[in-house]
């Protein structure tokens, strides 16, 4: 509890606001724990929704329907709008000087993983490097069922890791947002 008391002053001391919908996952217990979990998660192409505890966006996942092809809805991606501009909001040089500042504490809780703590620098970089390699489809992709869950048509878009598939979901303006 110190610690998170003592890393959220340090956030607010950088000028760094935490904006909704993140203020829930920031708010938790174990900010510094969660940051390294959720980053390893990323860099390995998952999305960590449960460690973050970030809520999943309004509505249902909706399909469009033309003729026997079945599509994602362009009409659903405005459900991530708010996340990503909360994410896009977050100002990046801050962040960049307070992981420098905090690097040994990030290093130690990234090392409690399981991993080198020297390793923690190439994580981060996995997982930028993940999330700037997402396919940006710009036409709603095919979709088949798969009984009460959807899988694409395509099979390259099928067997994209889990947080290449998220981003496709949240639609191309929402993903090429999060790569700039």
């Amino acid at each position: 509890e110190e610690l998170d008391a003592a890393l959220r002053e340090a956030v607010s001391g950088a000028g760094i606001a935490i904006p909704e919908p993140m203020a829930a996952a920031y708010s938790a217990p174990f900010l510094l724990d969660r940051g390294v979990s959720a980053l390893d998660q990323l860099a390995r192409g998952f999305v960590p929704l449960r460690t973050l505890a970030i809520p999943r966006p309004t509505g249902r996942f909706e399909t469009t329907r033309e003729g026997a092809t079945y599509r994602t809805d362009p009409a659903g991606y405005a459900r991530y709008n708010g996340l990503v501009g909360s994410i896009t909001a977050l100002p990046t040089e801050s962040l960049a000087r307070f992981f420098h500042s905090y690097r040994d504490q990030l290093s130690n809780a990234y090392a409690l993983l399981g991993y080198p703590a020297e390793d923690l620098d190439n994580t981060l970089i996995a997982a930028l490097d993940g999330l700037i390699a997402a396919p940006v489809v710009e036409s709603p992709p095919a979709l088949v069922s798969k009984g009460a869950l959807w899988a694409y048509e395509d099979p390259a878009l099928e067997k994209a890791s889990d947080l290449h598939k998220q981003l496709m979901r949240t639609g191309p303006e929402n993903t090429r947002a999060l790569q700039a």
